[in-house]
């Protein structure tokens, strides 16, 4: 589990969020910016939130967490609510090799003896608080209703189909209608060639 550094702690204690602009004024300046054009402003409010975003604890924690778990084989998994230590997570999971690119070799070095080279003691660490949460953040009652509201708004299973040619199933998102009805991909490409 990723441990942030003195020098992290000490930066996040002193940041303090930016009022964010109104629209009316993200769209004055995107317009100053764009000779007089309005149009796609909501692209500058973006992009402000995403930049003041990233220097956020939550946003931090999740990309060093990413990072952790890419450089241990560990599955991708977005478990917490926040939407800012999602993307965190997210961006360091799938961007660690490339940063790791750019990272000095005393960089390297203290990442992978602190959380690479770490003996496997058989227990899993984080089963009982999830990955990137130490008990410290877990309120038991926010937990429950967080592991309810999740259940309740969890992705339904795939729609399938069967291939009246094949015989095989298939997401039904991804049918193609032809003329003996709607077939997979395969068979409608079979169909094409053929």
């Amino acid at each position: 589990m990723y441990q942030p550094t003195q020098k992290q702690l000490d930066k996040w204690a002193q940041f303090t969020a930016p009022a964010m602009p109104s629209d009316e004024e993200f769209k004055a300046k995107w317009a100053k910016a764009h000779h007089g054009k309005q149009a796609g402003w909501g692209m500058g409010k973006r992009d402000w939130v995403t930049s003041h975003m990233t220097q956020t604890k939550e946003y931090q924690t999740g990309i060093w967490q990413g990072r952790v778990d890419a450089a241990r084989g560990v599955n991708y998994s977005e478990d917490r609510n926040e939407n800012t230590y999602n993307l965190g997570y997210h961006r360091g999971y799938t961007e660690y090799q490339s940063n790791r690119k750019g990272w000095d070799q005393a960089t390297k070095d203290e990442f992978d003896r602190k959380y690479v080279s770490q003996p496997d003691t058989g227990e899993d660490p984080m089963q009982e608080f999830g990955i990137g949460r130490v008990p410290a953040d877990v309120d038991p009652v926010l937990e429950n209703m967080a592991n309810a509201d999740i259940m309740e708004h969890s992705r339904p299973a795939q729609d399938l189909a069967v291939c009246p040619k094949c015989k095989k199933s298939y997401p039904r998102r991804q049918g193609m209608t032809s003329s003996v009805g709607t077939v997979c991909f395969d068979c409608y490409t079979d169909m094409e060639d053929g």
